[in-house]
């Protein structure tokens, strides 16, 4: 089979992405959707791309925004590999078909990461086109810088998806075929994951003066070679110069691919055989309840899939990371946001919006149904009520999310001090948050659910649901951002986080109740 021919089945198989059933047989009206999300993000993109040039033209700077664009895209694009290249490149649910017919392992290696780039490039193409659209409106650049910017907008990802790849290739070789290797596989990838986050924090600072700050963090992007070198490509376009770019990003690449191959299917085939150890010891049978018993399986399929913790576990370790930060620093943030017009913020409101906007960005549940496949049959055959189903998932979101908050919570506790009804508060945001979302995850999984699949990333990180309960978390968080500032402003804190807290239980109320009328008949219509 030509190397082609398998990418053409793959890509036909796979590359589905907002693929969603709709009454209508409208084409148009099916990419309806996508476009309109990926409109927006790009149109939020440009403005913020917009607000740095419009700081940095009068000074002949509008390069500087260019240059942290390309970098925010370069470490986004090694996020996403990261996430992405456990299940895409190594468990694929295809192997064993791939791996018995007579396909060279390079040509299996090379399809699954052009693969997994292919990916990265619609989620790329968000970030980095608004930032050259509006470097091209303010510079009016020749000819030539637009050839020059399509070729790096098509060898940007390289590096980092390499990189990526890499730290997933070291994690297999390492756990593979060592007992619970998912687990250890996910605790690898989310620690080299917080080192890059780490350094990435480090090399940003909140200063009052910012086209000092955006300059020197623009510096530390032109380190990394393949941009530094395109920078000075746009100024002094040369031959030399564009073979030089493409040959940096595609030997290392292609080197990468050569030597992984020789050991790809050896650790494929190694993952597969999973340390047993037979117990022979008398078993004392305990009873569950059926929402317990669901919730338990839910998370055994949790620990299962390493794409599905790190999707997760990122986020809420991020706010207990976040939180840690805000006590060392919290009068410095508030300082710097009230220089720069924001009024009636206080820590205690920093913090309650912290945890709305973590609560709202976590998306567990919009996945929960697609991920459970070919077994969907089996569960709806269960002696339990679609109901209890529902019920199960919502209690999962809130055993995997609830520890992370209590212990940002407990850590805010000690260091500020708060009120006893402020403490109340932020109790109540936590238990509503992540049951709002949770609820608004599955009436979105119920409405775009993806069964059939390959890898869990395709699940996790590109079906439809997800990127929908992402927006509504984007706005949600808006939403109650404005809304607290604006009460607090007029009110105390107290009143301002009371009739917030109202409308969230209405929220929840309502969400609650349309996945009950709605969602019960479309899981009992749902098939594969």
């Amino acid at each position: 089979m030509k190397w082609h021919s398998l990418l053409k089945a793959i890509l036909t198989q796979d590359m589905s992405i907002f693929k969603y059933r709709t009454k209508s047989d409208n084409k148009l009206f099916k990419l309806f959707v996508p476009l309109l999300l990926f409109s927006l993000v790009s149109f939020c993109i440009g403005l913020y791309a917009y607000k740095i040039a419009e700081v940095l033209v009068p000074h002949n700077l509008t390069h500087v925004m260019l240059v942290i664009f390309l970098g925010i895209t370069t470490l986004i694009t090694y996020i996403e590999g990261i996430y992405k290249s456990m299940t895409i490149v190594f468990d694929s649910k295809d192997n064993d078909l791939l791996f018995s017919l007579p396909i060279k392992k390079t040509t299996i290696l090379f399809v699954r990461i052009f693969k997994l780039i292919l990916y990265q490039y619609i989620f790329n193409l968000m970030y980095i086109l608004p930032a050259y659209a509006i470097y091209c409106y303010f510079e009016k650049p020749s000819f030539i810088f637009y050839p020059l910017a399509i070729l790096m907008i098509l060898l940007i990802p390289l590096i980092p998806t390499l990189i990526a790849c890499l730290a997933g290739y070291l994690a297999k070789v390492i756990f593979s075929g060592k007992k619970k290797n998912k687990i250890m596989q996910t605790a690898f990838s989310l620690a080299f994951f917080l080192v890059v986050f780490y350094f990435s924090y480090q090399s940003q600072g909140l200063t009052e003066d910012i086209i000092p700050s955006l300059v020197n963090l623009s510096e530390k992007i032109l380190l990394y070679y393949p941009i530094g070198l395109y920078m000075k490509l746009i100024n002094n376009p040369s031959i030399v110069g564009v073979i030089k770019l493409i040959l940096v990003n595609v030997v290392p690449f292609a080197l990468f691919i050569y030597l992984a191959s020789i050991f790809y299917s050896k650790i494929i085939s190694k993952s597969k055989n999973m340390v047993v150890k037979h117990d022979h010891k008398e078993a004392k049978i305990k009873t569950k309840s059926p929402i317990l018993s669901l919730a338990n399986k839910e998370l055994r399929k949790y620990i299962s899939s390493p794409v599905y913790m790190m999707n997760t576990l990122f986020g809420l370790l991020l706010m207990v990371v976040g939180t840690v930060a805000l006590c060392i620093k919290g009068d410095q943030v508030i300082a710097t946001l009230v220089t720069n017009g924001v009024k009636s913020l206080s820590i205690d409101t920093l913090f309650y919006l912290f945890i709305t906007i973590i609560g709202g960005f976590t998306t567990i549940s919009s996945s929960s149904i697609s991920l459970e496949g070919k077994t969907i049959n089996i569960t709806k055959s269960l002696p339990v009520s679609i109901v209890d189903i529902f019920k199960s998932k919502i209690l999962f979101c809130y055993i995997i999310e609830l520890p992370f908050m209590l212990l940002s919570l407990v850590i805010y506790i000690i260091f500020y001090k708060p009120k006893l009804m402020i403490i109340l508060a932020f109790i109540l945001i936590i238990i509503l948050v992540i049951f709002i979302t949770s609820v608004v995850g599955l009436i979105f999984n119920l409405k775009y659910p993806k069964l059939n699949y390959t890898n869990d990333s395709e699940v996790v990180k590109q079906s439809l649901s997800v990127m929908i309960s992402l927006f509504f978390g984007i706005i949600f968080s808006l939403f109650s951002a404005v809304l607290v500032m604006a009460l607090a402003s007029i009110i105390s804190l107290k009143t301002a986080f009371i009739t917030h807290l109202i409308m969230m239980m209405f929220i929840a109320c309502i969400s609650y109740l349309l996945l009950i009328k709605k969602g019960v008949s479309r899981y009992k219509d749902l098939n594969i």
